[in-house]
């Protein structure tokens, strides 16, 4: 895993607490990777056509109607995020990386079948138009 994977998911993490959440969704992975300083996810997105501004608001409209729990809670990833992190894996192999990293998460996501993939999809996020921004991000690598 990349040390910037690794900064989206503690962020994540945060991001869920700060809300009261009883876990960690794509929500709160997506919202992470996008506000991530230095992060590829907002570049990418942005060669798609989509403004990280315009998805970041979209995801924070989905972040608030997640169920909000009291308490002292322990913290783990949702179902769909835990498909997620599997599904990335196999796009990792597909690309032949060696690290799982941020993009192999979006490219995941893009393809979920939860609301954050729905939303991916309608604003043009979808796996193969990330495909096309990834190689222009980063180059023949």
């Amino acid at each position: 895993m990349t040390i910037k994977l690794q900064e989206a998911l503690q962020e994540s993490n945060s991001i869920a607490r700060q809300k009261d959440h009883s876990e960690i969704g794509n929500e709160h992975i997506l919202k992470a990777l996008l506000e991530q300083k230095d992060g590829l996810v907002p570049p990418l997105v942005e060669c798609v056509g989509i403004p990280s501004e315009k998805l970041i608001s979209q995801i924070d409209s989905l972040l608030s109607q997640y169920p909000v729990v009291r308490g002292n809670t322990q913290m783990a990833l949702s179902p769909s995020a835990q498909k997620v992190l599997a599904k990335a894996e196999n796009e990792m192999s597909s690309l032949k990386d060696q690290f799982l990293s941020v993009e192999h998460i979006l490219l995941a996501m893009a393809q979920s079948d939860d609301r954050v993939g729905e939303t991916l999809r309608r604003v043009g996020c979808t796996r193969n138009a990330l495909l096309e921004a990834l190689k222009k991000v980063r180059g023949n690598q």
